[in-house]
C-alpha cells in the first residue's frame, strides 16, 4: 500500500471519528462524506469499506453498542457502494449523497424497528419508527452533501489541478 493511501485513510478516519466525538447536532457528521469519498477513492478493494466502518466502530466502542447496530453498518456499506466517480460533477456528488442518506435512513431505522424493542413488530410500529426518525433526517442530508462536496472538491483542487491522480484505484470510474 502506498504512503499516500495510508495517509488518506488515516485522515478520513480521524475526520470521521472527530466529527462523531465533538458536540454536534444529531446526525450531523462526516459519515456520508467519508463513506462516499472512500468508495470513490478506492473504487475496488476492502479499504473503501474498512475506513468508514472501523471509524464508526471505534466511536461505537466509546459510546456503547446498541441493538440493531449491524443495520447501521449495512447503511454505511450501502453508502460506500453508491459512491460517485471522482470526476463527477457537484450535482452528481450531491445526488449520490442524497441517495446514500436515504439508504442509511431506511436501513438504520429498519434496524431500530426490528431490534430495539421500542416499536411493535407490525406496519404500525414500522411507520411510527420512521416517523420518529424524520427530525434527524435533514441533518443527515445536509451534512452528507456538505462533507461530500467538500471532500471531492478539495481532492480535485489539490490533485487534479497538477495532473496528479495519486492513488485512485480506477482513475476514470469503475
Amino acid at each position: 500500500m502506498k504512503k499516500e493511501q495510508v495517509g488518506m485513510a488515516v485522515l478520513l478516519f480521524v475526520v470521521l471519528v472527530v466529527s462523531r466525538l465533538v458536540p454536534h447536532s444529531h446526525n450531523f457528521t462526516a459519515l456520508t462524506g467519508v463513506a462516499l469519498f472512500a468508495g470513490a477513492l478506492w473504487a475496488r478493494g476492502s479499504l473503501r469499506f474498512i475506513v468508514p466502518l472501523v471509524a464508526v466502530l471505534a466511536t461505537d466502542i466509546y459510546f456503547g453498542f446498541y441493538p440493531g447496530m449491524e443495520w447501521t453498518y449495512l447503511g454505511i456499506a450501502a453508502s460506500v457502494v453508491v459512491a460517485p466517480h471522482l470526476q463527477s460533477s457537484i450535482f452528481n456528488i450531491s445526488a449520490r449523497s442524497l441517495l446514500a442518506a436515504v439508504l442509511f435512513f431506511v436501513l438504520s431505522n429498519l434496524g431500530v424497528w426490528w431490534s430495539s424493542g421500542l416499536y411493535t413488530q407490525d406496519l404500525s410500529g414500522l411507520a411510527q419508527c420512521f416517523t420518529m426518525a424524520i427530525p434527524f433526517f435533514h441533518n443527515t442530508v445536509i451534512s452528507g452533501v456538505l462533507f461530500s462536496v467538500f471532500f471531492f472538491s478539495v481532492y480535485r483542487l489539490l490533485f487534479y489541478k497538477n495532473n496528479f491522480e495519486g492513488f485512485v484505484a480506477v482513475p476514470h470510474g469503475r
